[in-house]
């Protein structure tokens, strides 16, 4: 069975994307142009594949992580996502550490803590135009007004790194899912000639002094099952 449908529906405009939970999805207008960006990458390098269909990321196994929240999707844990085992493969800056809990909606015992200033960047990851979402589990003890900024770090087709931002979020005080999150970058899966691209993901605790922890996070395979 599948939980998205058709093909266009892959390749539909970030803006349109339901946001679910608690915590604030990036405003339509910044989509928009983030969207445009990655747009205008794609048109430049000219379409290598079939709508980036030939080839494309393994496919991993799958699990209904948000359903309690009435997401029906599919998702699969980014490199170590849950934080769980000695040590991590994730780069963590200044401020940000793995710390004894866990989000209350799954098992394990370690989070990714970021404090107020913390920034944490996952291993590179293969995403495709299957793949346009993520989304993950958060907590913020400190002021309401504090901002959590998640970056998708990738190189665009002319070889070039870069740094695009996907979601300025704010979180309460008790464990919640966050909005669904687009990845956008995926989109430049369209112009490999592997049909899929990679990316790193970068977590910063970006203002207004919070405490932030994460948990668990997950990138949405549109795929068959």
């Amino acid at each position: 069975m599948s939980h998205h449908n058709t093909t266009s529906r892959w390749l539909a405009p970030v803006a349109s994307i339901l946001t679910l939970g608690v915590v604030a999805a990036p405003a339509s207008a910044d989509l928009a142009k983030t969207q445009l960006k990655i747009t205008k990458m794609v048109t430049a390098a000219g379409s290598a594949t079939e709508l980036g269909l030939t080839g494309g990321c393994a496919v991993q196994e799958a699990a209904q992580a948000f359903l309690p929240w009435g997401d029906p999707s599919y998702y699969t844990l980014a490199p170590q996502g849950d934080f769980e085992g000695q040590g991590t493969t994730w780069t963590l800056g200044s401020g940000a550490a793995l710390v004894s809990q866990n989000s209350d909606f799954s098992t394990g015992s370690q989070a990714l803590s970021l404090g107020g200033s913390g920034t944490a960047v996952t291993p590179s990851f293969c995403v495709d135009v299957t793949q346009p979402t993520m989304r993950f589990f958060v907590k913020n003890t400190g002021p309401v007004a504090a901002t959590l900024n998640v970056e998708a770090l990738f190189t665009d087709p002319t070889g070039k790194p870069r740094a695009l931002q996907i979601a300025k979020l704010t979180a309460g005080s008790a464990w919640a899912p966050s909005a669904i999150v687009p990845l956008v970058v995926n989109q430049l899966a369209t112009v490999s000639a592997t049909g899929a691209t990679s990316i790193q993901l970068r977590f910063t605790a970006a203002s207004g002094h919070g405490n932030w922890v994460v948990d668990d996070v997950e990138i949405d395979p549109f795929r068959p099952r």
